[in-house]
């Protein structure tokens, strides 16, 4: 229990020092963003169900855009989306 109350009194010493000399809070670093493969245990894919029967991929891309990244195939120069279109449901 002391020790709890003596490191909250040096934080305090310690902002309270800050504040009077003008000094900066120091920023944290942030992380930089990291590259990742797709493997058999880290899967990307998404799976939707419940839409729209008259829904175009277009329409679909759109709005799969608004939750994250959709990935790019620069082979097909296209977007990787496959929608599957059942007129039966």
């Amino acid at each position: 229990m002391e020790a709890a109350v003596t490191k909250e009194r040096r934080q305090n010493q310690r902002r309270k020092r800050r504040k009077e000399s003008g000094e900066p809070k120091a920023k944290k670093a942030k992380p930089e963003p990291k590259w990742f493969d797709q493997t058999e245990d880290h899967s990307t894919s998404v799976y939707v169900q419940g839409l729209q029967g008259d829904m175009t991929e277009i329409e679909f891309t759109e709005m799969m855009a608004k939750c994250g990244l959709i990935a790019y195939d620069y082979e097909e120069k296209k977007r990787k989306i496959k929608l599957y279109l059942d007129e039966d449901s």
